[in-house]
C-alpha cells in the first residue's frame, strides 16, 4: 500500500512541473503596415513548431505546415493585425504549449 501511495505521489508531483520553453520569442519590425511579425528561436535540438495563437486568436494567422527548427536558428511569424498592440503569444512545440507575454 506504501508502494502505490508513493508512486502516485511521484506522478502527481512530476504532472505539476512545467517543462522549460525550449524556445524564445521576440517581437520584431514589419516593414509592411498591419502585419505583425514575431521571431521564434530554438533553445535546443529539433525543436518543432506546430501553431501559434496572438492574443488569444484576436490576431488572425495564416495556417501552415509544422516547422523544425536546429539549434540556434529561428524563424519569423507573423499575423493580420499591428506587432505594437501585441500582447501575447502563445505556442505549441513538440515539448508543449508556451506563452509568452511582452508589455
Amino acid at each position: 500500500m506504501k508502494l502505490i501511495a508513493c508512486i502516485f505521489v511521484v506522478l502527481t508531483v512530476s504532472a505539476c512541473i512545467t517543462p522549460e520553453p525550449d524556445i524564445q520569442v521576440s517581437l520584431e519590425d514589419s516593414p509592411f503596415p498591419g502585419i505583425a511579425a514575431f521571431k521564434v528561436d530554438a533553445l535546443e535540438n529539433d525543436v518543432v513548431i506546430s501553431r501559434f495563437s496572438i492574443d488569444d486568436g484576436k490576431c488572425p494567422s495564416k495556417e501552415f505546415d509544422p516547422v523544425t527548427l536546429p539549434y540556434g536558428k529561428s524563424k519569423i511569424f507573423g499575423g493580420m493585425c499591428s506587432s505594437d498592440i501585441i500582447k501575447e503569444v502563445e505556442i505549441t512545440t513538440n515539448r508543449g504549449t508556451f506563452q509568452f507575454k511582452f508589455k
